[in-house]
């Protein structure tokens, strides 16, 4: 049986997919009892406790739609080593955003401080239209951070709605808000 957890902090989402085994209750003893008595055996236990909170819920499936204006396909290090560079130039204007700039199979990404500016470039494939969107930096690389592909596929919408990074299978699912340029100027 396949499980998912969402979970948000209002800047960024995650939705993580996993298989998951159930164990009928009268067997769950049984995996924590020595059948031979030895005390040298240690068992690991895991407990999850959840608690139902009423109130209105994000339209999670509403967020995660797979309707999109542009879609691109990146080398996940060299996206991960970039932005971690232009972090460097932020480090004293925590509020500025990363921009990224797509165009014809190519992804510049630009910044500008008080320390300085940078303007990267990549390949990348791109299916759709262009785009100019921001975002803050921490959270794009708290995604690549936890993502085992080397190719990442990010998806657009517009430069005012998140950004979705998924794999084909949608075995995990990441949500990032993208700042608005025109605020952050």
């Amino acid at each position: 049986m396949t499980s998912g957890m969402f979970a948000g902090d209002g800047m960024s989402a995650t939705l993580a997919k996993q298989e998951i085994q159930y164990f009928p209750e009268r067997i769950i003893p049984q995996l924590f009892t020595d059948p031979k008595g030895r005390s040298d055996v240690f068992t690991y236990f895991q407990l999850v406790i959840s608690r139902l909170i009423e109130g209105e819920y994000l339209k999670v499936e509403q967020l995660l739609s797979k309707d999109y204006g542009t879609k691109i396909k990146v080398q996940k290090k060299e996206l991960q080593e970039c932005i971690d560079r232009a972090g460097l130039l932020l480090k004293d204007d925590a509020k500025k955003p990363i921009i990224l700039n797509i165009e014809e199979n190519i992804l510049s990404l630009e910044v500008a401080s008080n320390m300085g500016s940078m303007n990267e470039s990549m390949f990348i494939v791109k299916e759709g239209e262009k785009l100019r969107i921001g975002f803050n930096p921490k959270f794009l690389l708290e995604m690549l951070r936890v993502i085992d592909d080397e190719e990442v596929f990010m998806y657009f919408t517009n430069a005012k709605t998140p950004c979705t990074v998924r794999d084909e299978k949608d075995s995990y699912v990441y949500l990032v808000l993208p700042v608005n340029l025109s605020a952050a100027a």
